[in-house]
C-alpha cells in the first residue's frame, strides 16, 4: 500500500515527535525542520521505485505479442525484481 505525501508528512511528524519527547534524538535544528528533511528523503525512495515501476512497464509494453500473453501481473514482478537487483536497490 502506498502512502500519499500527505500520509508521509504525518507519519514523519509522529515518529520525530516520539524520538524528541523520549530524548532518543539531539540536533541542533528544530524537530519540525528535522521531520521535514526525513519526509524528503522517503518521498525520495519512494519516488525511486515508482520510476522503477514504470521502466517495467514500458519494458513490457514494448515485447511481442507472445509475451504479452503471459501472466502480466507475474512479468512485472520478475522484471522489477530483476531491475532491482542489477541497480542494488531494497525494494518493500
Amino acid at each position: 500500500m502506498r502512502l500519499s505525501i500527505k500520509q508521509v508528512a504525518e507519519v514523519t511528524a509522529r515518529i520525530v515527535e516520539r524520538l524528541f519527547s523520549k530524548g532518543l534524538v539531539k540536533t541542533q535544528v528544530a524537530s519540525e525542520a528535522l521531520a521535514a528533511r526525513v519526509k524528503e528523503i522517503i518521498i525520495a525512495e519512494l519516488k525511486v521505485e515508482d520510476d522503477l515501476n514504470e521502466e517495467v512497464k514500458r519494458l513490457l509494453e514494448s515485447q511481442p505479442e507472445e509475451l504479452k500473453k503471459v501472466d502480466y501481473q507475474k512479468m512485472f514482478e520478475l522484471v522489477k525484481k530483476r531491475l532491482a537487483k542489477e541497480r542494488g536497490l531494497i525494494l518493500r
